[in-house]
């Protein structure tokens, strides 16, 4: 699937990015944004939807300069040669390793003003860069490839008409020589060619019945095909559908650490810790069949930022989650429902 635009944003811009994701899709973009279209495995959902998308849109702010999750998106997306824009929040300087791959003149400035009440100017100057890459993935501007294509036409012309001659010279230099081959092939004509004997068939002796017994013969009547019996095929077992989690609750644990995990409407997730009933903010989940994508926070901070995140994977058999942490160390956990 081919999306127009890839949105990059740390967690701390969250509600910003999603004002964007609105904007653009109102107007008959195609976004695409996590966690909502992660499927599967969430680095490799991450890779796929840059390299599917047409450009990508940067929220650019403090916290972007401080997501190595940003710094990862837009390295990539600037290595498949895509057009990068920037939504820029916060007046602050790049990083290093943001300065390297976007530029001041492909800017949209929401610093002095909220980006609500520019919707349409933002939507515009989308399709503007969108118009610009020329509709394809990873396509940029190249002012300088009409120039070279222009100089290197006439000489593109000379060529092939220089060929053209050389072909004719050839064709007229072959000609005589290949009719003096063909008079002198065709001289032994009139020879006789001596005919090859024809092999007689070798005749197949008729057996001799020694026996009382008539031999079977086609006069004895016409051969009786019996059918043969119908062979029944099983029916594949038809698979059983898997229950939303929308308003349950599961018991996380992995080796003494305890969660209770309650998921809500709207893919929220609220997750407990048991023992010491603090919470952890910004929860999300979301469900593919019997797959499960969980993102949690790793502070009961509210502005925690995507660095401090943490993404589970896992499969629902019956009343059991089994799945990985993935992070940078992987680990298994489980989770046993409670409702």
């Amino acid at each position: 699937m081919t999306y127009h635009v890839f949105i990059s944003y740390a967690t701390g811009d969250r509600e910003v990015a999603e004002i964007i994701r609105e904007t653009l899709e109102s107007g008959g973009l195609k976004c695409w944004i996590a966690p909502r279209d992660v499927v599967g495995n969430y680095g490799a959902a991450i890779i796929n939807g840059i390299e599917s998308s047409k450009m990508m849109v940067l929220v650019f702010s403090s916290h972007a300069n401080e997501s190595s999750f940003v710094h990862r998106e837009v390295e990539r997306a600037a290595a498949k040669n895509a057009t990068i824009y920037v939504v820029r929040l916060e007046d602050v300087p790049a990083v290093k390793e943001l300065e390297l791959f976007i530029s001041s003149d492909q800017w949209f400035d929401a610093t002095t003003s909220p980006l609500g009440e520019r919707r349409e100017e933002l939507l515009q100057k989308v399709r503007q860069r969108l118009g610009e890459g020329g509709g394809r993935v990873g396509v940029r501007r190249r002012p300088w490839l009409p120039q070279l294509t222009k100089a290197i036409k006439p000489l593109w012309d000379v060529r092939v008409i220089g060929g053209i001659i050389l072909l004719l010279i050839v064709w007229k230099l072959i000609m005589p020589l290949s009719s003096a081959i063909n008079s002198g092939g065709n001289r032994n004509t009139n020879a006789v060619a001596t005919p090859t004997p024809l092999a007689s068939p070798e005749r197949t002796p008729t057996p001799i019945n020694q026996g009382n017994s008539p031999t079977p013969g086609p006069s004895q009547g016409p051969v009786v095909v019996l059918p043969s019996p119908a062979i029944q095929s099983t029916p594949a077992p038809t698979p059983t559908p898997v229950e939303s989690l929308e308003h349950s609750q599961w018991l996380y644990q992995s080796g003494n650490v305890k969660y209770v995990w309650q998921f809500l409407p709207n893919g929220v997730l609220r997750a407990r810790h048991e023992d010491r009933g603090t919470f952890l903010p910004n929860g999300r989940w979301k469900q593919d069949g019997d797959t499960v994508t969980i993102e949690t926070s790793i502070s009961t901070d509210n502005n925690a930022r995507r660095d401090d995140r943490e993404v589970y994977q896992g499969k629902i058999q019956g009343n059991t989650m089994k799945g990985k942490f993935l992070g940078l160390d992987p680990y298994d956990w489980v989770a046993t429902r409670q409702n």
